[in-house]
């Protein structure tokens, strides 16, 4: 690892050394101001009511905005408080092309993360990150041009501008979308004022700010100190957000000359904010095929016959089943159900919470008292009978009149799957969200009913030292930041992990007639939410920047002859050292007992392969409703929230299983006994020793070291304006270490994870040949000749600029391991500035076109671990349960004699010879014996870092943004912007390389065993599941020509406001904005390509919604109150006064019928009071 040199002591040491420099000049003070506005930042005062006229987007320097070519918006204060923005949520709506989630934005940011499911566990999570500028990607947010992960707030910002689309001397490296950057508020110099504000909402939200700036020391030292305290409730019961933050920035001026001056700035904030998050896109539901099913025909748009099961009988003979039960426990397998199925929780330890409001788990079952059961009994019909289990005399066995020597099969658990998550035969369809507000009222209720939650917690300090000479035209800063955001986020069943067909977050009906433990099921028909393993996540990220800006100006332009044409120039220079420290790591909820051996009646070991406590892994299962037997639709279902105490660390409960695992070492050679027992079970944490370590976890580095120039010239007495910047980045990206470089061992003796594990390895990771690391900007401004062509009445000016930037976002490995390279993006601007000289009125028009290559493309699809991962399945079965390999060949239609796979061992070399041998020597797979015997029991292997696929965009559009002043009362700000951003080469190398895959496995034979070799689940053939793996990569393949997702292609805005200054009306404001935007395409007409036989959509055949429009209004009244010591100023805010009020559709199935939605935004109404002194 690249060592790191800490520059704060250096620069802490460099600024004391002047502080006995203050006391001096404090008694030497003179009459004359001597303060000095400075380059390095903006000044708030140098903003007229909507309108700023200089930034340091450009060139880090502050420039005039209409120098240069950029495509750059700043947001006044102004501004935000007439809309009463307090955040990217509440305020990126407003913006030229971009688009900003949660419960106020303009689009759900929603993707699809599996299977057709849109479940939002980081836009929740990190909901200022849920944004996206011209249809691209998000755009990277800083303070004070400083990567940063906080959130900005109103109560510390000055301004807020946004720079759109790539740009090398901002950032060569960074999101090709482009920058928003959070300008906080800066101590001001000879002036003491402050304000504290509050605010109050019409769901009982209250905020309370307080702003104060003093002048300590006249022209020498300023403080400034901000104070947020904020609860938010939402119309989304019981959504909430509570945040406290605390700001302060000194700046001292050190020394100061005629021609020279010396300045120092430091400022520091912390925060935390925590809360339930809102839900926009409502949880998918499963049991829509229970009710129907599926589309007649669909086979038109997938090209592939859907399962009979699924199919209706007039849909060529399907069987599907109005409301079908599994009543034939005996006879498993949810493929015989006639309607869609899956296992519910396969071999694990699951809890049921059967009443609402419970505050412990209870199946339901009369008298039992019992808190749970495993959702699978292994036995098999070969050895094991009526009697043997002990079936015989529980209500199954007397309800099928079982005899003592019945023999009795693997018995498992059921519930319904909507079969539109099937990605072969429902390619291109995803199952639906939740969209009948009586069925469960979505708007005005979160479904998770407050058990998820999220944590922020953060901090950032800042230092600069900046020297000016010569009257300012030479200056140098040099600036470390350093800050610190940590995130906890506990989403009981988001979070936590599910199979392919059946999301956690799906809500779903127990249709298993017999519980595996011959009980009669008490919940039968009832909707219910099941999870896997609820995971609570703790994510870190550290950044540390040292940066050196210099700055030098020379002015020609006064020379006589041949010399004064070359105009005024200004060279900056940049040195940028930055360092970014990523971990998390993810605990779990595991059980345990001291009454029975859970490894025993679990499996032989707690995880296996690369996991931890797999197997012990809780599994909970909530009812939302009574049975839904007898309803004639899904219309007529009524839900009710998820509502029960969180289970924790330390909860008992009677747990009734089976232990049929045979003599071995984790049962001291005494073979379990095969019979239904009920004995206590205890929750435990799986980072809490001797029960494991958090579950694996992940550690990064980054480090870059940045240099850049850029040159901006003034020629013929400013009327052209040339830039040129040229910037190089040197990247190293350090990972995980791997096995072989690891100093402890991945795994304790017990095979739980060994957290001293998670280290960074010693060595970068290999960086991709021909990754570019320079990046250029252009950039021309050329103005109206009045001279050569007369006076206009106005001012007019054109521009021209092209920039390029990558974004180092860490270490990436394609599918074969490979080092993937960073995301690039190019982009072309033109048009024309007209403006008046009062800078009253200003109109901006701008065309672009931006080219954005290797951004993530949302699938990670990891065919290694598929393969080592069904070897230790087969391990398992061969060496700890003893089954014979010919049980394997059981579901294969065929001769299983003349198979050509008659051995474990062919199988597993079959297995490995799928995978393509660069894969292999990547992962390192190695045979590790666990219990010293001699004997391997499972593969071991180097997992991938940050398994990736890549796609590239082309957007292309126009914006018009016009800034209005009028009169010193009254305010106007417009914008009109277009895109249309597309997608194109989406995921070449995984798609192939999982094809191959796939093709090599099938053409082994590998397809015709047994999916499940241990018996635990269902009776699928490998075959099944195979194809599946493309499933996810097809769905993002087919978007390529696509719009990229939610796009609207023309979107207008416009925000007016006026100050009453005389008459009846004085002190009295009013103001208002419409937000319209177009129609978007949220699905397309599948068809079947006549000549390869593919599925891709119909571009030109695409699904509409009726576009957005929503319309803001206020009203304001100020005066002066005690003697004229404090100006109050109280406005009342309606956001969202008009609006849509219905669902608004995210994903559109290829038939026409909308699949996914997203909440409309609510009406707020908001009551500020400022006082201001």
């Amino acid at each position: 690892m690249m060592a790191r040199f800490n520059y704060k002591y250096i620069l802490l040491l460099i600024t004391t050394s002047f502080l006995p420099l203050i006391i001096h000049l404090y008694g030497q003070q003179e009459e004359e101001d001597i303060f000095t506005l400075s380059q390095f930042e903006i000044d708030e005062s140098e903003t007229q009511g909507y309108l700023a006229t200089s930034t340091l987007a450009g060139t880090r320097i502050k420039t005039d905005l209409k120098d240069l070519g950029a495509a750059i918006s700043v947001v006044t204060e102004e501004f935000m408080d007439d809309v009463g923005a307090t955040d990217a949520l509440t305020l990126l709506s407003y913006t030229a092309n971009t688009e900003v989630g949660g419960i106020q934005g303009n689009f759900s940011g929603a993707t699809d993360v599996g299977f057709g499911r849109f479940a939002q566990v980081d836009a929740r999570t990190n909901p200022q990150n849920n944004q996206r500028v011209r249809g691209l990607l998000k755009a990277d947010l800083t303070r004070g041009y400083f990567l940063t992960d906080i959130p900005f707030d109103s109560y510390n910002t000055g301004r807020v501008t946004v720079s759109r689309g790539p740009n090398s001397l901002l950032f060569g490296i960074g999101s090709p979308g482009g920058v928003i950057n959070n300008g906080t508020k800066q101590a001001i110099q000879n002036e003491n004022f402050g304000e504290l504000g509050i605010r109050v909402d019409n769901f009982g939200s209250w905020r309370a700010n307080f702003d104060y700036n003093k002048s300590i020391i006249e022209d020498r030292v300023s403080l400034r100190v901000a104070l947020l305290e904020e609860s938010q409730e939402f119309k989304q019961e019981p959504a909430y957000e509570d945040q406290s933050r605390h700001y302060a920035a000194l700046n001292v001026v050190l020394l100061e000359s005629d021609s020279a001056l010396t300045r120092l700035r430091v400022n520091y904030e912390d925060g935390e904010q925590s809360g339930s998050p809102v839900e926009i896109v409502p949880p998918t539901i499963s049991y829509d095929t229970w009710f129907e099913p599926i589309l007649p025909n669909i086979e038109q748009y997938t090209g592939v016959v859907a399962d009979a099961n699924v199919r209706a009988p007039s849909d060529g003979g399907g069987t599907w089943e109005f409301q079908a039960l599994h009543d034939e426990p005996l006879n498993n397998g949810h493929t015989r159900v006639s309607t869609s199925t899956r296992p519910l929780t396969f071999r694990h330890t699951g809890i049921w919470y059967s009443e609402r409001g419970a505050t412990s788990p209870d199946v339901g079952i009369p008298g039992m008292n019992l808190g749970g059961y495993n959702g699978i009994f292994n036995w098999n019909a070969g050895r094991d009978t009526a009697a043997s289990t002990g079936l015989l005399n529980t209500p199954l066995g007397e309800a099928l009149g079982l005899d003592p020597d019945t023999p009795v099969g693997t018995i498992q658990d059921l519930r319904t799957a909507s079969a539109y998550g099937d990605t072969s035969y429902a390619f291109g369809f995803v199952p639906p969200t939740l969209q009948n507000r009586e069925v469960f009222d979505f708007y005005n209720h979160v479904y998770s009913n407050g058990l998820d939650h999220v944590v922020r917690d953060f901090d950032a300090f800042n230092i600069a030292l900046e020297q000016t000479f010569f009257d300012g035209d030479l200056g140098i800063e040099l600036a470390y930041d350093d800050q610190s955001y940590k995130t906890f986020q506990d989403f009981l069943f988001v979070g936590g992990q599910s199979t392919a067909l059946a999301a956690a977050s799906d809500i779903t009906v127990h249709n298993t007639v017999w519980l595996p433990n011959g009980q009669r099921n008490p919940n039968l028909g009832r909707a219910m939410s099941w999870v896997r393993r609820p995971t609570q996540r703790t994510d870190w990220s550290d950044r540390e920047t040292f940066r050196i800006t210099a700055f030098g100006e020379f002015d020609l332009s006064e020379n006589d002859g041949l010399l004064g044409w070359l105009g005024r120039h200004r060279i900056t220079g940049l040195y940028n050292d930055y360092t970014r420290d990523t971990y998390h790591h993810a605990t779990a909820l595991l059980t345990h007992s001291e009454e029975f051996n859970m490894d025993s009646a679990q499996s032989h070991r707690l995880g296996g392969g690369n996991g931890v406590g797999g197997r012990r892994s809780l599994n909970i299962t909530a009812y939302t409703s009574d049975s839904l037997i007898g309803l004639q639709s899904m219309d007529d279902v009524r839900l009710h929230a998820l509502d029960f105490t969180r289970p924790k660390a330390g909860d008992t409960f009677l747990f009734s299983y089976v232990d049929n695992q045979g003599a071995g070492s984790l049962n001291s050679g005494v073979a379990g006994d095969r019979m239904i027992r009920t004995n206590n079970v205890t929750i435990v944490r799986s980072d809490v020793p001797p029960f494991g370590g958090p579950d694996g976890g992940g550690i990064s580095q980054t480090n870059i070291e940045a240099k850049a120039i850029a040159w901006q010239s003034y020629f013929l007495d400013d009327h052209i304006v040339a830039l040129y910047g040229y910037r190089e980045d040197d990247t190293e990206n350090y990972a995980i270490n791997t096995v072989a470089e690891a100093t402890v061992p991945r795994q304790f003796a017990d095979e739980t994870y060994n957290q001293a594990f998670t280290a960074l390895s010693p060595n970068p990771r290999p960086k991709v040949e021909g990754q570019p690391n320079d990046t250029q900007t252009w950039s021309v401004v050329a103005r109206y000749p009045e001279g050569l062509l007369g006076n206009l009445p106005f001012d007019v000016q054109a521009h021209w600029s092209n920039s390029e930037n990558f974004n180092p976002v860490g270490v990436r490995s394609n599918i074969l391991g490979g080092p993937i390279f960073e995301p690039s993006g190019t982009t072309e601007e033109y048009g024309v500035t007209i403006s008046t000289d009062d800078n009253k009125y200003s109109i901006k028009l701008n065309w672009f076109e931006t080219t954005v290559s290797n951004v993530n493309a949302g699938v990670s699809t990891n065919v290694a671990g598929n393969a080592l991962s069904r070897i230790n399945q087969y391990r398992d079965a061969e060496i700890v349960n003893g089954i014979p390999f010919s049980t394997q060949l059981e579901l294969y239609g065929g001769d299983a004699a003349s198979h050509p796979i008659q051995s474990y061992d062919q199988f597993y070399d079959l297995t490995f010879n799928a995978l393509p041998q660069s894969l292999v020597d990547t992962v390192n797979p190695r045979q590790v014996d666990l219990d010293g015997d001699g004997v391997w029991d499972e593969y071991q292997w180097d997992g991938i870092p940050n398994l990736q696929a890549t796609r590239d965009l082309l957007a292309e559009g126009f914006e018009l943004e016009f800034v209005a002043n009028p009169t010193p009362s009254w305010r106007i700000l417009a914008n009109l912007s277009q895109q249309e951003t597309t997608f194109a080469n989406t995921a070449p190398l995984m798609f192939q390389v999982t094809q191959e895959y796939v093709q090599s496995s099938i053409d082994a034979r590998l397809g015709d065993l047994r999916g499940d070799p241990n018996l635990e689940r269902d009776a699928e053939l490998i075959g099944v599941g195979l194809p599946l793996l493309l499933g996810p990569i097809a769905a993002q393949r087919a978007k390529d020509g696509q719009t990229s997702d939610e796009q609207r292609e023309w979107r207008f805005t416009g925000v007016t406001s006026y100050e009453f200054q005389e008459g009846a009306l004085n002190g009295f404001g009013i103001g208002g904005a419409v937000r319209w935007e177009d129609e978007a395409a949220t699905g397309f007409v599948q068809i079947i390509d006549s000549e390869t036989g593919a599925v891709i959509p119909d571009i030109n055949r695409p699904f509409f919604d009726d576009g957005l429009f929503s319309g803001d209004a206020w009203i304001t009244y100020s005066r002066p109150i005690l003697d004229g010591k404090v100006n109050w100023r109280v406005q009342l805010n309606v956001r969202n006064l008009v609006g849509e009020s219905g669902n608004i559709p995210v994903r559109t199935n290829p038939d026409g019928t909308v699949a996914v939605i997203r909440i409309p935004n609510p009406r707020t109404i908001y009551l500020s009071n400022t006082f201001k002194f």
